[in-house]
């Protein structure tokens, strides 16, 4: 493990902030986000932003636990947003490099046309089951089964 991860495993945070970070990855654009939080022109790469980006997050954990007035839960969630979303991007950046160079004749390997039938499951009737037997979904459950409330 890298010392980025070593770092991001180590990394203890109160759930509700971890939890906020997590919602709001989904909102999360790199070239806009990344500008404003490290105040640069040029987007870095993901090992350099993500170390930016751990430095200032542990000084707001030290004002946070320290009860400065300084501190700004909204920063330090948007940076644990960024790290979030920057680990990742620098892990998919790492495993691109260690994949073999062989030509993909789909990008999503289950929607090649020989292993096809073998990812999705069998919705169709097959000779066990009865032609009136109830249609289910990709999940296995019947059509038209209703589920009590709170399940």
């Amino acid at each position: 493990m890298d010392d980025h991860g070593e770092i991001l495993a180590r990394l203890r945070r109160p759930k509700l902030l971890i939890h906020a970070a997590r919602f709001g990855q989904r909102d999360y654009r790199r070239d806009r986000d990344l500008r404003r939080i490290l105040g640069v022109a040029e987007v870095p790469a993901p090992a350099a932003a993500l170390a930016a980006l751990i430095a200032q997050e542990a000084a707001l954990e030290t004002a946070r636990q320290a009860g400065a007035a300084q501190y700004s839960f909204l920063h330090q969630v948007e940076l644990l947003i960024a790290i979030l979303a920057e680990s990742r991007a620098r892990r998919a950046q790492r495993d691109l490099k260690s994949e073999p160079s062989t030509p993909r004749t789909s990008a999503c390997p289950a929607l090649a046309p020989s292993c096809r039938a073998s990812a999705l499951p069998n919705t169709s009737a097959t000779e066990s089951e009865p032609e009136d037997a109830p249609r289910r979904d990709t999940f296995g459950i019947a059509a038209g089964v209703e589920f009590p409330p709170g399940t």
